[in-house]
């Protein structure tokens, strides 16, 4: 009788104990699915088109290379946003 006491506390105490179950992440290529942002047109691409001489269109090709600057500026921070969209973390 003391033998099967012993025996049912033992399996009792076994009972308390849990199993620890190893967790791993995984990491899971996803698609992006962002649109590319169209690149926009370029001032200066339309002076080469023209056919401007070089001397002559000085204060155009000024002009159209400030203008242009402020086109990429606009068109990379549309890229970066982009960019970070797939990037970010998906919460579940």
């Amino acid at each position: 009788m003391f033998l099967l006491i012993l025996i049912l506390i033992g399996m009792l105490s076994a009972c308390g104990m849990v199993s620890q179950v190893p967790v791993g992440k995984v990491a899971v290529a996803v698609p992006c699915k962002e649109q590319e942002p169209e690149r926009p047109n370029m001032p200066t691409e339309a002076l080469k088109a023209r056919g401007c001489p070089s001397g002559e269109c000085v204060d155009e090709l000024l002009q159209a290379s400030i203008a242009e600057n402020l086109r990429r500026e606009g068109f990379e921070g549309r890229l970066v946003t982009a960019l970070r969209a797939c990037i970010a973390p998906i919460t579940p």
